[in-house]
């Protein structure tokens, strides 16, 4: 499921620079392969976006989340870690 929230700024990190630990709850930041002929900002928004997601060393590895295919850009905590700047304190 898509979450909405804001571009990847200072505090996501490049996809290939996390430290990638099976099963943790992380955001990572999928960029569809239509993006590239999105015609205007809100066109572009519907082919990139923030999902929650889990590494898995299964199968030679990778990223697993329920949501848009195309390419992991960024990585950054799950909101629901305190490391986070879009932390709530576990508020719902």
């Amino acid at each position: 499921m898509k979450l909405d929230l804001p571009l990847p700024g200072a505090d996501a990190v490049p996809e290939a620079e996390w430290p990638r630990e099976v099963d943790e709850p992380v955001l990572i930041f999928v960029e569809h392969p239509n993006l590239a002929y999105a015609r205007d900002e809100a066109e572009r928004d519907r082919w990139r976006g923030w999902f929650k997601a889990a590494w898995t060393d299964f199968n030679g590895g990778g990223w697993v989340w329920h949501g848009m295919l195309g390419t992991v850009t960024h990585v950054m905590p799950d909101i629901d870690d305190p490391r986070s700047y879009l932390y709530r304190g576990g508020a719902a």
